[in-house]
């Protein structure tokens, strides 16, 4: 059966952002396939992905998020050949998709011992990459 024939397609997966990596995605075709315009299209992470994440043996070796990646962004063919700092965006990009566009962060505040919160806006991050 033809992938275009399927009468599901429609209720596949679909990228929800595309993000333009900071190294301009200059890698062999066997590492990275981005769009015609350099960005590369993330979708957001499944239930399988996040169990993946709170995996402990999978995190401590760098298999767990090299699945995320390869899920959530299938232009990336092998993430383990990605830059550092290109994988800074496309993980918050991952997370953009799948949680929305703010985070909130908790922390205690030194000497005083009160907690406080504050929101992440992660697209501007994202833009100053």
């Amino acid at each position: 059966m033809e992938e275009n024939s399927n009468p599901l397609k429609k209720y596949f997966r679909q990228p929800s952002i595309y993000v333009t990596l900071p190294s301009g995605a200059n890698y062999a075709p066997e590492v990275l396939e981005p769009s015609k315009s350099g960005e590369i299209g993330v979708m957001p992470m499944t239930a399988k992905d996040e169990i993946r994440f709170k995996t402990p043996d999978a995190l401590m070796n760098g298999q767990g998020v090299v699945d995320v990646i390869h899920s959530c962004c299938p232009d990336i063919k092998d993430a383990w050949q990605i830059k550092s700092y290109d994988l800074d965006s496309i993980l918050i990009a991952i997370r953009i998709a799948t949680y929305g566009e703010t985070m909130e962060i908790n922390f205690s505040v030194p000497g005083i011992n009160e907690t406080a919160a504050h929101t992440v806006n992660l697209p501007a991050i994202l833009e100053q990459i």
